[in-house]
This record gives structure tokens, C-alpha cells and sequence, in this order.
């Protein structure tokens, strides 16, 4: 039987995560949903313009032990936390996302919101943790969604997702980026998983557990993003220590 690529985790949602996720999966079943999805991407590509530099400066998006830093601007930043920045590129992902499952645009807004708030916040716990993926790992496990995508019973789906970006390369590309993030989430969710199958005694693969587990886990994201304290109400003085100097 061949395996069927939830096309929400392909474009960056991962339905096992977070249960949003999984409304928008089984609606994809039917057509509509992917190809309004893959139409949106395409035209957020074709009416995106190069930003000129100036009023651009480094930051460190996360501060941990070995921040990554990127040229961004005050503009392009949605969300600042104790630890993380939240993108506006974020936010349109996630707004994309549930349009396309059916959402009006305050519900997507808020929907997205909520999302990576909990997704950023798990993102700085899990680095905190020690879960991590360096470029080989994330190279490898893109690698292997890539082959999936060509015999995975949705392939069709999978390949309209694809075809909305410039080239296949830029598509994959574009996944790298994103499971740099979610791969460390993965692993620390797993984790959590595991430890608490352990301390409640209740099997995994059981309804039992799953109930139990999807009660925990919306309470660990929901603490997750509290602490964060995320906030849209900020200035250039606000990011000091997230800036990083231009090598």
C-alpha cells in the first residue's frame, strides 16, 4: 500500500504537531483545498519584489548558544518574544494555510498567530533541550520526503504544491529552511511524548493515550507561549538583544 504525504506537513504544517493541522488534511482529500493552496503560493511568488537594503540590519531570529543571524527588516517582524522573533513571512504561511482550508481571512489571522506562537515557542525549548539537526540530517530527511513524493499515493497533490514555485530545486530548497526548524521540534516532541506515556503508564497507540496526549500537549504549548510573552507592540530599541553585528 503506498503511503500518502499529508500535503499540510509538505508545505511546512505538520499535522502530527498540531492538530489544526489535521482539519485542513482531511478536507485536502478532495482537490479544492490544495489547489487553492497552491495558487495562493504561486501568486505570493509572482507579486514578491526584492526590498532595497537600506533600513535593513542583522539579527539573531533566536537567541541560543549558536543563533543563526539573517538580514531582516523592522518591517519584517510580526512578533517579538523573550527568546524569538516571529516573521510577517511566518504569519502569511500560516494565513495561506487555513484560506486554503476554508477559513475567512480573521479566522486564518488569528489561526496563524496562535500557531507559531506555540510552533516558535516549542522551536526555543526544544534548542534548550538539546534537540537540534545539523544541515546533513536536514539535508537527509528532505532528501527522503523528496522520493516520497514521487510514489506517495496523493503524488498528484504533492506535485501542485511543487509546481506553484519557480523550479522543483526552489521548492526543496525552501524545505530545507523549514525543517532546520521543525526537525528539533519533532524530536523534543517526541520526547514529551515518551515521557509522559512513562509517567501515566498509559500505552502509546491508544486511544486512551491519544486523548490523554493531545490534552498535555495544547497545555505545553499553551505554557510554551506564555512564557515567550510574545508581543506586536515594539521598536528598533526593543530587538537589542537580538542584533548581531554585520561580518
Amino acid at each position: 500500500m503506498k503511503k500518502i504525504i499529508c500535503v499540510a506537513a509538505v508545505v511546512c504544517f505538520c499535522a502530527i504537531l498540531f492538530a489544526g493541522a489535521k482539519a485542513f488534511a482531511d478536507k485536502a482529500n478532495g482537490s479544492s483545498s490544495v489547489d487553492r493552496l497552491a495558487e495562493m503560493i504561486k501568486a505570493e511568488i509572482n507579486g514578491s519584489t526584492d526590498r532595497e537594503n537600506a533600513g535593513e540590519f542583522f539579527v539573531t531570529t533566536i537567541l541560543t548558544d549558536k543563533p543563526g543571524t539573517e538580514r531582516i527588516s523592522l518591517d519584517d517582524i510580526a512578533l517579538v518574544g523573550r527568546s524569538i522573533l516571529i516573521t510577517k513571512d511566518e504569519i502569511s504561511d500560516g494565513e495561506r494555510f487555513y484560506l486554503a482550508g476554508g477559513d475567512t481571512q480573521k479566522e486564518a489571522h488569528e489561526k496563524a498567530v496562535k500557531y507559531y506562537k506555540e510552533y516558535d515557542a516549542l522551536y526555543v525549548r526544544a534548542l534548550k533541550a538539546g534537540f537540534d539537526a545539523d544541515d546533513e540530517e536536514v539535508k537527509s530527511y528532505v532528501e527522503s520526503l523528496k522520493s516520497m513524493s514521487k510514489t506517495t499515493a496523493n503524488s498528484e497533490d504533492v506535485m501542485k504544491i511543487i509546481s506553484a514555485y519557480p523550479s522543483e530545486d526552489d521548492y526543496w530548497k525552501y524545505m530545507q529552511k523549514v525543517y532546520r526548524k521543525q526537525l528539533p521540534v519533532q524530536k523534543y516532541v517526541a520526547s514529551l511524548e515518551k515521557s509522559f506515556s512513562e509517567k501515566t503508564g498509559i500505552g502509546r497507540g491508544s486511544m486512551e493515550f491519544a486523548e490523554a496526549w493531545e490534552k498535555e500537549f495544547e497545555r505545553i504549548k499553551a505554557e510554551a507561549a506564555k512564557e515567550e510573552n510574545f508581543t506586536d507592540k515594539f521598536t528598533k530599541a526593543d530587538l537589542t538583544g537580538f542584533l548581531a553585528a554585520e561580518t
